[in-house]
């Protein structure tokens, strides 16, 4: 560190110290020059440093150098990274975003990251971002080792150094399916596009899990029979299972699936083959992010997206070697249930 740089250092922590108030004049470079012993030049330079940051701004001539912040911003800067940007990706977003500023930081996203997965993780180096929020990625590796935390993503079995931020995946399908069971609800199919390994000998998403230990409860038989995992966004694929359904199952009144994204692609597929979805048969879904008439579980992603940042910011305080995993759950609550009708028993 230089003469400049040193003086710069000095000046920084007076002004968080609050020595010179936002708003206030910043002392001149003759009377910093006399101060630290050193010629104008050098004191130029270490003002310059602070206008870099933000801090100060040089006035017209002859006006002075005025405080304008007290804070570098920002503090840091994080990457969010998705496949796409969903609704629900959305909204986990602008939960990081909020917290993010709120603590002096920025947060960019980078929508399409797994088609380019390398290449982005190679430019993602600490000097452009220190923490990475992760969505719709999987396990992804930096090969700086920036710390990296997982929204709405859970892998137990994950054997790298991973923190993670997500609802009650198991409580929260429970839960849907004790609401449905508890309207008289006994004709049931199960609906899903996201096969998820939860577990290494899981085939399943946990929320179908959830599902399936209720309905088992409830003594509902068949259940493998009357679940369907379809190939997400092929329509025609939705189309030919929902047929086959009915036509096994004429007597559906719910269909639960694992997420709003599936529950309108379900309700597209219906409208296509002229079923109207919702008056005989209900839909469920998870996110609370799509506009049908739908039961769905609120996650709240935005709480997600902002304790995603806080674990990143609790980390960056800490020493690498006493990282410790974290895994925070959000409680979930089931919504719109007034879509999700009472039947006689």
């Amino acid at each position: 560190m230089n003469l400049s740089e040193t003086i710069s250092a000095t000046l920084l922590q007076e002004l968080k110290d609050g020595v010179y108030p936002v708003g206030s004049h910043f002392p001149s470079e003759y009377m910093l020059a006399s101060r630290f012993n050193v010629n104008k030049h050098t004191t130029n330079k270490a003002v310059g440093i602070l206008v870099t940051k933000g801090l100060l701004q040089r006035l017209e001539r002859g006006g002075g150098t005025k405080v304008i912040s007290d804070q570098i911003f920002p503090r840091k800067t994080f990457a969010f990274l998705c496949k796409k940007l969903t609704p629900y990706a959305i909204r986990l977003f602008q939960g990081a975003q909020s917290m993010a500023l709120r603590s002096g930081c920025v947060i960019f996203p980078i929508p399409g990251f797994q088609e380019n997965a390398n290449h982005y993780l190679e430019l993602l180096n600490p000097q452009v971002v220190q923490g990475i929020l992760s969505t719709q990625t999987g396990i992804i590796k930096s090969p700086y080792d920036i710390n990296i935390v997982y929204l709405d993503y859970n892998f137990p079995f994950c054997t790298q150094n991973c923190s993670f931020v997500n609802s009650d995946f198991l409580e929260s399908g429970k839960k849907m399916m004790e609401e449905i069971l508890l309207r008289n609800h006994r004709e049931i199919i199960i609906f899903n596009t996201e096969r998820f390994a939860y577990f290494k000998t899981s085939t399943t998403h946990p929320r179908i899990n959830g599902f399936c230990e209720v309905m088992q409860k409830y003594g509902i038989e068949d259940i493998q029979k009357r679940s369907y995992l379809c190939i997400p966004h092929k329509i025609e694929a939705i189309q030919r299972t929902l047929i086959d359904i009915l036509k096994r199952y004429p007597k559906t009144t719910v269909i639960a699936t694992d997420s709003d994204e599936t529950a309108e692609l379900l309700w597209e597929a219906a409208r296509l083959e002229k079923i109207f979805l919702g008056d005989k048969i209900a839909i469920t879904g998870f996110g609370h992010v799509s506009h049908l008439p739908i039961a769905s579980v609120e996650q709240y992603p935005e709480t997600m997206g902002e304790v995603g940042v806080q674990l990143l910011l609790k980390q960056l305080q800490n020493d690498k070697s006493s990282y410790i995993p974290v895994h925070e759950k959000i409680k979930s609550k089931i919504v719109n249930l007034e879509y999700l009708p009472i039947l006689p028993k």
